[in-house]
């Protein structure tokens, strides 16, 4: 079951490692053009698995919901 969510979280990975490089690239373009960076940090997850299911239990959604 581990593997299945591991593919099924595979493409919101992938998601947010992309954005946290494009934003990177534009902090970077301001920095070089000695502009005021809007963008001081970037950070990004994908919540772990163990936590979306203690979520999910907790708000009382069944498992065939949560796709």
């Amino acid at each position: 079951m581990e593997k299945e969510w591991e593919l099924f979280l595979m493409p919101y990975e992938q998601a947010v490692s992309e954005m946290k490089v494009k934003l990177r690239g534009i902090r970077k373009q301001f920095h070089e053009q000695t502009m005021h960076t809007p963008i001081e940090f970037v950070t990004g997850r994908v919540k772990p698995i163990d936590s979306i299911l203690t979520k999910a239990r907790l708000r009382h959604i069944a498992m065939d919901h949560l796709e």
